[in-house]
């Protein structure tokens, strides 16, 4: 699953050219605001994507993580 525009270098490379190389599904997440909601229902088994969106995830969770109940 892929969000980065096709023009991007790293999208080109890593999203594109290598899932063609390894035959497998590429997905595209036309608004990156809804990533959460793609990841759900695409169920991806590698994801291509600039560091900030793994921060972003990590705090994320670590915010609901604080919020729950103990």
């Amino acid at each position: 699953m892929s969000f980065l525009p096709v023009g991007h270098s790293m999208e080109r490379m890593g999203g594109l050219y290598l899932s063609f190389y390894l035959g497998a599904s590429l997905y595209y997440c036309e608004d990156p605001m809804e990533i959460a909601d793609y990841l759900k229902e695409v169920r991806p088994h590698y994801l291509q994507a600039v560091p900030r969106l793994f921060e972003k995830i990590h705090a994320g969770i670590l915010e609901k993580l604080q919020e729950a109940p103990v």
